[in-house]
């Protein structure tokens, strides 16, 4: 998600379905929420997270 934010300079359309293809392409895989929500709920909520907690900015 790091290296979609930035590659994608924040635009959130882009990084989501981005991220959506790689995980379903077996690119990236889930810590947690295994089954619970689509792939574009949980990138959108992981993206949401990032922002909120400013993690996407580190490392």
């Amino acid at each position: 998600m790091r290296l979609l934010f930035v590659h994608h300079k924040g635009n959130e359309a882009a990084i989501i379905s981005e991220y959506v293809i790689a995980e379903r392409e077996g690119k990236v895989l889930r810590n947690s929420d295994t089954n619970a929500m689509s792939p574009e709920d949980y990138a959108k909520r992981l993206l949401q997270d990032g922002i909120r907690k400013r993690w996407l900015w580190e490392g």
